[in-house]
């Protein structure tokens, strides 16, 4: 049962370094929110309804941090969660989990097209799963992005190539948030 149409979700608008959750973890939290979702976390939740009959989006601003689950019939079954860039202005790196029965299904590209269309730009990780790397190579046919690298010191803009930087050492890709555009991202993070 794919669900193409949840890649349209609603959208509201939100104001806004990287490990891949273990699945333990992952599977820990989606089964703490679904028993007490009112008591995961002491802050405001924001409800967020999508187009498909029974599915939700919830939103837990953690400080700086976010948590986004996909909420299925008062169940968490996806959970997003965005840590910020130190180095880069409203970019977030992603890490995120799904219960075994929705992956592959196109969850976890609706929710990572709804953060970027809702003002958020998404870091890649140096090195990803061969599932994460096809997520955001389908991404990419939708959205700019640049490829950076990054230390203590800032970031630096790699050139536009035809290698492929998935695999080469130390190279993160930035899928930049709707409505902006390359040129005007790269002048507001300083980028080099």
């Amino acid at each position: 049962m794919k669900i193409e149409a949840l890649t349209r979700l609603i959208s509201v608008s939100i104001v806004p370094q990287s490990t891949a959750f273990s699945e333990a973890h992952g599977k820990e939290s989606l089964e703490l929110y679904s028993k007490r979702p009112d008591q995961y976390v002491n802050l405001n939740r924001k409800i967020v309804k999508t187009n498909i009959s029974g599915f939700t989006i919830e939103v837990d601003k953690l400080g700086v941090m976010y948590d986004i689950f996909l909420v299925h019939d008062g169940k968490a079954v996806g959970l997003l969660a965005l840590t910020p860039s130190s180095l880069l202005r409203h970019v977030y790196i992603p890490a995120s989990f799904f219960a075994k029965a929705y992956r592959g299904l196109g969850y976890a590209k609706a929710l990572y097209k709804w953060v970027l269309d809702n003002k958020m730009s998404l870091l890649s990780d140096t090195t990803q799963s061969k599932y994460s790397s096809a997520l955001w190579q389908s991404l990419i046919k939708e959205y700019e992005n640049i490829w950076v690298t990054t230390n203590r010191l800032g970031v630096e803009l790699l050139p536009d190539s035809d290698l492929d930087y998935f695999t080469e050492p130390g190279a993160r890709m930035i899928l930049i948030q709707r409505g902006l555009g390359k040129d005007q991202f790269i002048k507001e993070n300083k980028i080099k």
